[in-house]
């Protein structure tokens, strides 16, 4: 269950950075160094995950497991270096459905590339043009 989890929140945080000219009124291309886009990883041994973040501060994200397909949403803050994350996780606990979860981690932007980086744990996602 922990590896779910840790795999979801990975996914989750990946995607930061798209980029903008400061003098483009296109409002669908966010901001270089911004969370807000879609990201997608493959991790070996789990499957992949493609997370979007949005504008409002919302996220969405689905990804495999052995085979399996998982969909999660939830609110994110992103104040680089920190990436705080928030969903709901109802089988944590059988006794205690919609246990809402936070997670602090750190993410780093690099060109098309998010870091995120859990204690000594780190993923990276690809932005998805």
């Amino acid at each position: 269950m922990f590896k779910k989890i840790y795999f979801m929140l990975l996914c989750l945080m990946l995607p930061l950075a798209f980029t903008s000219c400061g003098g483009d009124d296109d409002d669908n291309e966010p901001k270089s160094g911004s969370i807000v886009g879609t990201w997608y990883t493959s991790i070996y041994g789990y499957g992949e995950a493609t997370v979007t973040f949005g504008k409002d501060g919302k996220f969405t994200a689905t990804y495999t497991e052995e085979g399996e397909i998982y969909h999660d949403r939830g609110t994110y803050k992103y104040n680089a270096p920190l990436l705080i994350i928030t969903t709901t996780w109802s089988d944590l606990e059988e006794d205690n459905d919609d246990l809402p979860f936070t997670q602090t981690l750190q993410a780093y932007i690099d060109g098309d590339e998010l870091m995120i980086v859990d204690d000594d744990y780190y993923q990276i996602y690809k932005r998805k043009k």
